[in-house]
């Protein structure tokens, strides 16, 4: 079997699992746990999965810039002290 046949089966058994963590309506560690799947590679795959879809989008509607999408992330954070 070829590496992108077994990459597209991947994708869709994970796009299975997260439309059904979706319908359960349960926290994601509680939904892995229940179904022994290993909650570091759900939150991967849900990103990564989110990341192909905002390529497609992207890719149709490279002329039209409100249908970007924006991939989360980290901000830096200064706090200060009042005196």
């Amino acid at each position: 079997m070829n590496k992108i046949k077994r990459d597209m089966e991947k994708e869709k058994y994970w796009r299975t699992t997260i439309a059904k963590w979706k319908q359960s309506g349960q926290p994601i560690e509680a939904y892995c746990r229940s179904n022994g799947i290993n909650s570091g590679t759900f939150h991967w795959w849900k990103r990564e999965l989110f990341i192909r879809d905002c390529e497609v989008i992207t890719k149709r509607s490279s002329r039209d810039t409100d249908q970007t999408c924006k991939v989360p992330g980290f901000a830096e954070v200064k706090v200060f002290q009042r005196k």
